[in-house]
């Protein structure tokens, strides 16, 4: 089965239904960013041909696509595993293709550790206000003594934001025909387990990501420092 980098269009006005990351993107129109994993590969990895074609694919719809789209194709397959040697080959392979410039700053501006499209889109955001980088992924002992990760941490773990995908969770579980209440429920137990380990936990919903002031505010309220924007400034 083919891998496909889910795209969000910059350009698009609306955001999907409960944060869902089941999204269109320009490279189904293109025909891109499917590959098929080698059977033969213990643990279902990629295979070096299909690293290697996975970036010049993303690549080359970070150079015709949106800011935002690329960075989010490239994100997705350095999560994958693609090696920033293996991009950073494609853009001098590609360095005469128009729009190559806008692939090089999304490369620059790509994560390997976003776990899903929301963490992505809350990466670009700190950098599209100058915030903090934040460590990524990192893990928490929480107040029933389980280990939780937890997506940003900021000031040595004494400040936490996790995206808020609770919609979209409830909608995953709520197909198999398990009561919505109960993830909901799972979800508020969670939150209530982290709460002690830190000083702050922020949740961050896709709508408070997408038009990015709120968190900004909530953020540097909290004593996050704010760095000169990047030189790209606002990704949309």
């Amino acid at each position: 089965m083919g891998e496909l980098i889910p795209i969000r269009s910059a350009r698009s006005q609306h955001l999907p239904a409960g944060g869902s990351c089941a999204l269109d993107h320009p490279a189904r129109r293109h025909g891109l960013i499917r590959l098929r994993r080698d059977p033969d590969e213990e643990g279902g990895g990629l295979s070096e041909t299909a690293l290697v074609s996975l970036a010049r694919d993303a690549v080359d719809l970070a150079a015709s696509s949106a800011l935002f789209d690329g960075i989010a194709a490239v994100s997705h397959a350095r999560g994958l595993g693609v090696p920033l040697a293996a991009l950073e080959q494609r853009l001098a392979e590609a360095h005469r293709r128009p729009g190559i410039r806008q692939a090089h700053v999304a490369v620059a501006r790509s994560t390997a550790h976003a776990e899903s499209l929301l963490e992505m889109l809350i990466w670009v955001r700190c950098q599209d206000f100058g915030l903090e980088p934040p460590e990524q992924q990192r893990i928490v002992r929480g107040g029933d003594g389980r280990d939780y990760r937890i997506d940003f941490a900021w000031q040595d773990g004494r400040l936490l934001l996790d995206a808020d995908r609770r919609p979209e969770r409830t909608a995953a579980a709520a197909a198999p025909g398990r009561p919505e209440r109960d993830v909901v429920a799972e979800e508020h137990r969670r939150e209530a387990a982290i709460r002690p380990a830190c000083e702050r936990l922020v949740l961050v919903s896709w709508s408070a990501a997408w038009n990015g002031q709120g968190m900004l505010r909530q953020l540097l309220a909290l004593g996050l420092p704010q760095r000169p924007r990047c030189p790209a400034g606002l990704t949309f």
